[in-house]
């Protein structure tokens, strides 16, 4: 079958003739990641007189062309870096010369012969397109899962499910190491059971390339897990404890390097035990003057236990070539229960119904994914081939046992019978991409093209039953409107190009990718089938001026476009809660968005600026919304809504007034505007500003052995389709003392500090209003213990080139 064939592309490197071409690329001496933005400066070595200079691009490389033979040196400057310079550039009329990879370091590293001693790097690096944020510098962090971490990643938001929103859309593409993986799921509880203390970095790009897939509404987060980069033998185990209730955690990583083979492996288990409230009031207006009003108190416990392992090999086939593979498994367990105490009023107000619901929801889950690819770069170090395939699957069994005892029931005391309901489900997810990429530089007119296919085939599996008991039977029955069997195929095959060129201070680059997407439902237990099938063209277009030595102004268009997931279109519903279910849409449409974004850096000796102004246009815009039945039930679904329209703006401001202190304020806010010409009852037509801002400030004393840091956030009410939403709101604050050479750490922390983090909803429309109010328990003592053993420095001598996958930079 079509789907399971292999592509390859055969690429023919462009030859070019001329003057003297200088080319190299340069990155963080601390974390081997492409510095962009760097400039680079060509001296005549006689009298020191400038002859050319130029920036490295996003992948940190840079060319100055048609340079006349002579003698030079190289200067290479950032801001918040050591200057280097490489001396006895000798130019001979040669058509290209290249100068390798230059590594920068902090300035506030230390040199000491072979070895550096590793400062402190920035906890967030933010560019016009794309911001880093480098979790082991958030000591905040600590102890953390991957969804507390993207809570402190400005302009990124979460709610009470896990869902994650950049820029306030709920459309965002989440990738491990570059790649679709199940173990990222649909919401937060499996981002929850990825430890911090395994993440290198988190990259955040909200205005892609062609390069990238066009999924996601507002853009992409790419989650980067440890990989060894430094030699010898080198491990650390950490250790964290959390009251009150249970929250505790242990990590191991242990890693090997040298000039042919780096291996690692890593394993993390996590344990927590917690509440989980919820509270809510439902009116409604039935008819012309009857009112139905629902009060709902829940109070559960919340209880997950995972397991977490890593396994990777590089092999440096050569100093250009690299071959490697990866396993990420993961085994989990979680368990909610609670007890819901149902009060409903009808016209009069009185209580004509009332009754108890309990209930206990155990699940499992298991997932692996392997990865592996091959990266060569070609001699002349102008072009670049990449390869990978990743395979990533997970299993998932959920179990539901609600017993129902009603107190009073029209009215009156009641001795009614407990209604008893079990329900089972069981999925099984599987993804497999793959996809080959070629890069060429072209040193005579300053240019790079980019060449790619991709392949990224999902399946996945329900099956769902539910039973009641009958007292006349004296035996569970099925139900059969909650037992089904779903099944999910999605194909997408994609084809991409993109030209760029450096014209004095001016950047350009312009792409398309193509796709062709089979997305096939089919909910087999009632032989329903929701086929869709289109071909479509996603155009990027982007543009850089350099307005002076440490600023830029840029502008990115891009088409994107929001695919239902299996989940939101399931059309199972689900009855833990009668009167708030829980369904699916089969019916829904994708939301195609043209992004458009004008961003502005400015860069100074302690300081950095960087802002943008954007504007997105969607249609068929999915929502999540609550559709209200004439029994009095509910139903929280995905709908399509006709056009919405998004303008705001982003700011990012960092500034170190000394040396020992460091701060980053973040601003995000934007006006948007849902239009929806006809729905059945409700008016979903809505507009509003939404905004948030962040704090993220740390002090070092103690002579840099120790670190205090606070972590704020604060969410605006936010606007829907329907009505109104509330997020976290938060402050964390926590300390770390190093000791031993900062080979053991201690740290403590404090999260949630005024217990405000909590999420809070509410519905207007013209017949019915809700209020809903989630509580967990988020505010805990966390203690951490972290040993690091090895040689835990970085060595002057040349390793091999920085071919390794897996990284997935952006």
């Amino acid at each position: 079958m079509t789907r399971y064939y292999f592509f390859f592309l055969l690429f023919l490197p462009v030859i070019t003739f001329g003057q003297t071409t200088v080319s190299g690329e340069v990155a963080d001496s601390v974390t081997g990641q492409a510095m962009e933005f760097v400039s680079v400066k060509l001296f005549t070595e006689k009298d020191s007189v400038l002859k050319t200079g130029a920036y490295t691009d996003e992948k940190g490389k840079f060319i100055m062309d048609n340079i006349p033979g002579g003698n030079y040196y190289i200067v290479v400057g950032f801001s918040g870096y050591e200057d280097k310079q490489i001396s006895s550039v000798k130019l001979t009329g040669q058509p290209v010369y290249s100068i390798g990879r230059v590594a920068l370091a902090p300035v506030n590293l230390k040199q000491i012969d072979e070895l550096v001693v590793v400062g402190k790097m920035e906890v967030l690096s933010a560019g016009i397109d794309k911001k880093v944020y480098n979790v082991d510098q958030d000591i905040v962090a600590r102890g953390a899962g991957a969804d507390e971490v993207l809570n402190n990643i400005p302009s990124i938001t979460l709610d009470e499910e896990g869902r994650v929103s950049l820029r306030g859309e709920g459309s965002v593409t989440i990738l491990i190491n570059g790649q679709p993986s199940s173990l990222t799921g649909s919401g937060g509880d499996l981002l929850s059971s990825i430890p911090a203390s395994t993440i290198e970095r988190i990259e955040v790009v909200t205005n892609p390339s062609a390069k990238y897939d066009p999924d996601g509404t507002s853009g992409i987060i790419n989650i980067v897990l440890k990989k060894n980069k430094v030699r010898g033998i080198n491990g650390q185990i950490a250790a964290t404890g959390g009251i009150p209730g249970h929250d505790h955690k242990l990590n191991a990583a242990l890693s090997f390097r040298n000039d042919k083979l780096n291996v690692y492996g890593s394993y993390a288990f996590d344990y927590m035990e917690g509440y989980r409230n919820n509270f809510g009031d439902i009116e409604r207006v039935i008819g012309t003057d009857s009112l139905m009003n629902l009060n709902q108190t829940r109070y559960g416990t919340d209880f997950k236990r995972g397991h977490m392992a890593r396994l990777g090999l590089d092999w440096y086939l050569s100093n250009n070539s690299t071959f490697g593979i990866s396993g990420n498994g993961q085994i989990s367990a979680r368990r909610r229960t609670g007890d819901q105490l149902n009060e409903q009023f009808i016209a009069s107000e009185s209580v004509t119904n009332e009754w108890v619901r309990r209930s206990e929801e155990p699940e499992n889950r298991k997932g692996i994914d392997l990865n592996a690819y091959f990266n060569h770069n070609f001699k002349n170090e102008l072009s670049k081939f990449s390869s990978s395939i990743n395979y990533s699957t997970s299993d998932r069994t959920e179990d539901g046992y609600f017993s129902q005892d009603y107190r009073v029931f029209g009215g009156a005391i009641t001795t009614m019978n407990t209604i008893y309901q079990n329900q089972y489900s069981a999925s099984n997810d599987g993804i497999f991409t793959a996809q080959a990429d070629y890069e060429q530089i072209v040193p005579k007119i300053k240019a790079r093209y980019e060449v790619g296919i991709k392949a990224i085939l999902r399946d996945e599996k329900l099956n769902s039953s539910s039973a009641s008991y009958d007292y006349a039977l004296q035996d569970f029955v099925t139900d059969t409107f909650a037992t089904y069997d779903y099944k999910y195929n999605e194909n997408v095959y994609s084809a991409y190009g993109t030209f760029g060129q450096e014209l004095g201070k001016l950047k350009y680059q312009a792409g398309l990718r193509g796709e062709y997407v089979l997305q096939d439902p089919r909910l087999l237990s009632e032989n329903k089938t929701y086929t869709k099938e289109y071909a479509q063209l996603y155009p990027s277009a982007h543009v850089r001026y350099a307005t002076g030595e440490r600023s830029e102004i840029s502008f990115g268009y891009s088409r994107r476009i929001n695919r239902p997931n299996s989940r939101d279109l399931n059309p199972f519903t689900n009855y833990s809660d009668p009167f708030n279910l829980r369904t699916g849409n089969p019916d829904l449409k994708p939301e195609f968005i043209h992004s458009f974004d004008l961003g502005y850096t400015q860069t100074f000796k302690s300081m950095s600026l960087t802002g943008s102004v954007y504007y997105r246009h969607t249609t068929d815009v999915i929502q999540r919304v609550k559709i209200f039945y004439d029994d009095n039930t509910a139903a929280v679904t995905m709908a399509n809504i006709d056009v919405s329209q998004t303008v705001g703006g982003e700011l990012i401001f960092q500034f170190r007034p000394l040396p020992w202190w460091r701060n980053t304020i973040s601003f995000n806010g934007n006006y948007i505007d849902y239009q929806n010409a006809s729905t059945a009852s409700d008016n979903w037509n809505n507009s509003g500003f939404n905004w948030g801002v962040k704090y993220n400030g740390s002090i070092d004393f103690w002579k840099k052995t120790a670190t205090f840091q606070v972590n704020a956030t604060y969410n605006a009410p936010r606007v829907t389709a329907q009505g109104i939403i509330y997020l976290w709101n938060f402050v964390d604050i926590a300390v770390q003392k190093q000791f031993f050479g900062k080979k053991f750490s201690v740290g403590v922390k404090l999260a949630d500090v005024f217990n405000t983090k909590g999420f809070k909803m509410r519905i207007d429309q013209p017949t019915l209003r809700q209020y809903s109010d989630f509580d967990f328990q988020t505010r805990r003592v966390y203690l951490t213990l972290t040993y690091n053993f090895g040689k835990m420095e970085f060595s002057q001598k040349q390793l091999p080139k920085d071919t390794e996958g897996g990284g997935g930079d952006f």
